[in-house]
């Protein structure tokens, strides 16, 4: 049989009174109505009225008479309780035996109020309507209990990860997935103890956790820890466990996740062997390419050194040849010089980029001036751009400045690029542009542009302009030479000077290189020998007569040292090797020594610190002249006590300004100043 929808059993409203008694249905109904209840009420006389009004459902509340003309009231009752199984039925009646009122409250009647006594059947309906909401509540909750029972069974049921309940240090509860990770069925892993699951190497870590885990909670956060527990079988299953404190069953109980971290560890264990493997393999490709960088530095520093002493004999005898040469002779040696030149700027290109690539190129910070800078920049290609019949145009902003940086590697930059747009340009002119940003005066910025109506680069060049052995195309390099490393070498210098280089250039019309570098202010204010200035002619005017001793093993070296020295006004003293220098210097005093560093016997760096040991040996300056041209060279040679570095081939003009910045003044300066 059909039932109808359940009402809230809030206020009575709907009330079904089977009552055969107009008056008495009346009675009733005026009491509910005083009360706020039975706003909708029927009354039900007959079976046919009963079974009709039932079927329409919704009543809230059944009053029925037990003695009613033509009702069966057990049919009637049987009928309701089908119909409407949580509907409360209160008999209201005239007369009712004990035993009778015992049987109906059996057979499901919710409570009886005699006529005489009416004043209890408000009381009555309100405490049934009470009981249908507690006993509605009630089953709600046991609804979404075993809802939620249901719903935690599938998700522990589903779970990959293993999860246990532990109590009294046994495991009370396991998933399927821990018992299957182990090897056992449910039913027999269930109230095992501790020491015949966990492996023995983990039996003091898990009691920690269990006991930590019992306790009351601490602030202390949750960590993970690895365990290893034993399979059936025997063999070990290593763990991740994750545990926390819990009730169960009204006791305090431990629940814990595992996670099989077997696999993980057999992957963690098989990086790690790889890792050594590989760490191995980089080690000995290291040592390997470290051995190389080694023979390639050996190799290029010993060719260097084989290579610039020839130059330095050749540089020294051109100088001294060019004093008393005829003008043809004068233009031959110029070809000389040149060629000396350009094979000095190859060796010195192949030596700076292989230092820039093992990050062995080191800056200067000394003080200089600018316009010495410039002046000795232009110079270097004045010969060459004059045999061009170019113009040469210096356009020096800033004149008078003196700046701190690495004034070797600025010349160098500026000789590259101006040798570059000398080489490169037939017809027209040459500009070196030069200003100082002074906007902050703690990190000037020198700013440079050289420029030039030369051949210009092709647009699709420009990229990789400054990469090493780059030039415009292989043609320019069959036409102009070169090693195409010196854009390279510029862009490395101008980056180590926090600086940017930049190129516009338009085919057939020139380019235009700007550089940009950081310096520092100068420490001092002192003037250096004026540009222009006949520096052989200051060192005699300042020197003449004092005495020098140069250590040289090279005799052609040794020739070209002294004619330099003697052209200056300067005694000349000679040592072939180490050891000589250290007597010589300690028999006789000397304004300074020339000291090479490879030599026999003694090595040039030893000797220096001999003679330093000496007694007045501290204040000669000691100057090394050695075709050793590494930044490391001149790093050794300042760390065994020399004062300063030339390195080979050395310029008369270098050379003599190092005199004039090393030699304490003499008598004859003294007496024409």
């Amino acid at each position: 049989m059909e039932q109808a929808t359940p009402q809230p059993a809030g206020t009575a409203d709907r009330i079904l009174i089977i009552e055969d008694l107009e008056t008495d249905y009346e009675l009733v109904r005026r009491l509910l109505r005083q009360h706020g209840m039975g706003a909708d009420c029927r009354r039900a006389a007959s079976p046919e009225a009963v079974r009709h009004a039932l079927g329409e459902g919704g009543w809230q509340i059944v009053l029925a008479d037990h003695s009613l003309p033509g009702l069966d009231f057990d049919a009637t009752l049987a009928e309701v309780r089908a119909r409407l199984p949580e509907v409360p039925v209160i008999l209201v009646t005239g007369t009712v035996g004990e035993e009778l009122a015992v049987d109906l409250l059996r057979r499901g009647v919710a409570d009886f109020v005699l006529k005489d006594r009416m004043a209890r059947l408000v009381p009555a309906i309100e405490r049934c309507l009470q009981d249908l909401r507690q006993r509605r509540d009630a089953a709600r909750a046991t609804r979404a209990l075993a809802q939620s029972e249901a719903f935690n069974r599938t998700i522990v049921g589903s779970l990959d990860d293993g999860l246990f309940v532990a109590q009294d240090r046994r495991f009370v509860f396991v998933n399927p997935a821990l018992a299957a990770m182990l090897g056992w069925d449910r039913a027999a892993f269930e109230g095992r103890g501790f020491d015949e699951v966990v492996a023995p190497e983990s039996h003091a870590i898990w009691e920690q956790r269990y006991r930590q885990r019992m306790a009351p909670p601490s602030p202390e956060p949750e960590r993970q820890y690895e365990v290893a527990l034993l399979h059936r079988c025997g063999q070990r299953v290593w763990m991740e466990l994750r545990a926390a404190r819990f009730e169960h069953h009204g006791r305090p109980a431990v629940l814990g996740l595992l996670r099989d971290t077997t696999e993980r560890r057999r992957i963690v264990a098989e990086l790690e062997r790889h890792r050594h493997h590989l760490e191995a393999l980089v080690e000995e490709r290291t040592r390997k390419a470290e051995d190389a960088s080694r023979a390639k530095t050996a190799f290029l520093a010993n060719m260097s050194h084989e290579i610039r002493t020839p130059l330095n004999a050749i540089t020294g005898m051109v100088h001294l040849l060019q004093r008393e040469a005829t003008p043809a002779q004068q233009r031959s040696l110029s070809v000389i010089v040149r060629a000396v030149d350009h094979l000095l700027s190859l060796v010195n290109d192949v030596l700076d980029l292989s230092k820039i690539e093992s990050g062995k190129l080191t800056l200067e910070r000394v003080d200089f001036a600018l316009d010495e800078l410039l002046e000795r920049a232009r110079g270097l290609v004045a010969d060459l751009a004059a045999s061009k019949q170019l113009r040469l145009v210096l356009d020096n902003r800033d004149t008078g400045i003196r700046l701190r940086g690495d004034p070797t590697r600025l010349a160098q930059l500026l000789l590259n690029l101006l040798g570059n747009a000398v080489k490169f340009t037939e017809r027209g002119e040459v500009r070196l542009g030069c200003s100082v940003d002074l906007r902050d005066p703690a990190a000037p910025r020198l700013r440079l542009e050289v420029s030039d109506t030369g051949i210009g680069i092709e647009p699709e060049r420009l990229a990789q302009l400054f990469d090493p052995f780059e030039q415009a195309d292989s043609s320019t390099t069959r036409r102009y030479g070169g090693s195409g490393l010196g854009l390279a070498i510029c862009r490395h210098l101008v980056e180590q000077m926090e600086g940017r280089i930049g190129v516009h250039s338009v085919p057939g019309q020139g380019s235009r290189f700007d550089v940009e570098v950081r310096l520092e202010p100068a420490a001092d204010a002192l003037p250096g020998p004026a540009p222009g200035d006949d520096l052989e002619a200051l060192v005699r005017q300042r020197h003449a007569g004092q005495r020098v001793l140069v250590a040289e093993d090279n005799e052609i070296n040794q020739l070209v040292a002294e004619d330099l020295l003697v052209c200056a006004g300067l005694v000349v003293d000679l040592a072939t090797d180490g050891r000589q220098a250290v007597e010589r210097a300690a028999t006789a005093p000397y304004a300074a020594i020339l000291m090479d560093v490879q030599m026999p016997v003694l090595d040039g760096l030893q000797a220096t610190r001999e003679i330093r040991a000496q007694p007045g040996g501290v204040r000669v300056p000691i100057i090394a002249m050695t075709a050793n041209a590494f930044g490391e060279d001149r790093d050794a040679c300042m760390a065994a006590g020399m004062n300063d570095h030339l390195a080979k081939p050395v310029a008369a003009e270098r050379l003599y300004a190092q005199l004039l910045r090393w030699l304490p003044i003499g008598e004859a300066a003294l007496r024409d100043a």
